[in-house]
């Protein structure tokens, strides 16, 4: 059966407890040798063991605290486990998972917004950009006046002739060509002075 890391590691702790007197008490009969025309070689061999000893101490130490760690370390691994979250969609279920755990490289465009740890990636570029203007707020966007061509990016008309997708009294622009959403989502990030990091997937 195999072996778990914990119980290698505390196996290993043993034998350096048990390794650690046995290397000082040969630094000490070294030490203190009669034959004077071995002092220079014995000496060497003192400096060398003192050496090992102290990287057994220092890996007993590091043992000692990957065994034990302090709470906030717990505490600090958890939420990094946690830090960023995806929103994707297709086939895996749709919603908020780990990132990485549904990575769509084949997905156009996906943003990120560090201060509310959260990735965006969507089948559809326009989906993309449609769900990262709802999570800001859309009243919020639509206040920026960011035109999409010959229209506003966010507007409360229908234009005739123009490709919108409405969600709810609102209309957006769609239409576009990747790099003018990622455009778009950094001009969103300068107007309302937040961080926001598109990735254009597509792109090989």
């Amino acid at each position: 059966m195999q072996e778990t890391t914990k119980v290698l590691l505390e196996e290993t702790s043993k034998l350096l407890d048990a390794l650690i007197p046995v290397v000082q008490r040969s630094i000490d009969t070294l030490q203190h040798a009669p034959n004077l025309l071995l002092q220079h070689l014995i000496q060497q061999e003192v400096e060398h063991q003192k050496d090992l000893l102290q990287r057994i101490e220092e890996m007993k130490e590091r043992f000692h605290d990957c065994l034990n760690p302090p709470e906030d370390a717990l505490q600090d691994e958890s939420e990094n486990d946690s830090r960023l979250y995806e929103i994707t969609g297709g086939p895996s279920p749709t919603g908020p998972m780990h990132a990485g755990s549904a990575i769509r490289k084949n997905y156009p465009l996906a943003v990120t917004i560090p201060d509310r740890n959260l990735q965006i990636c969507l089948p559809k570029g326009l989906d993309t950009l449609i769900k990262v203007i709802e999570e800001l707020g859309i009243e919020k966007v639509r206040s920026l006046g960011i035109m999409s061509h010959r229209i506003p990016l966010v507007s409360l008309k229908d234009y005739d002739d123009v490709q919108q997708t409405q969600v709810g009294k609102y209309y957006i622009a769609g239409n576009t060509s990747t790099d003018t959403k990622v455009e778009q989502i950094k001009e969103i990030a300068r107007g309302l002075n937040i961080e926001l990091k598109p990735e254009q997937r597509n792109v090989r």
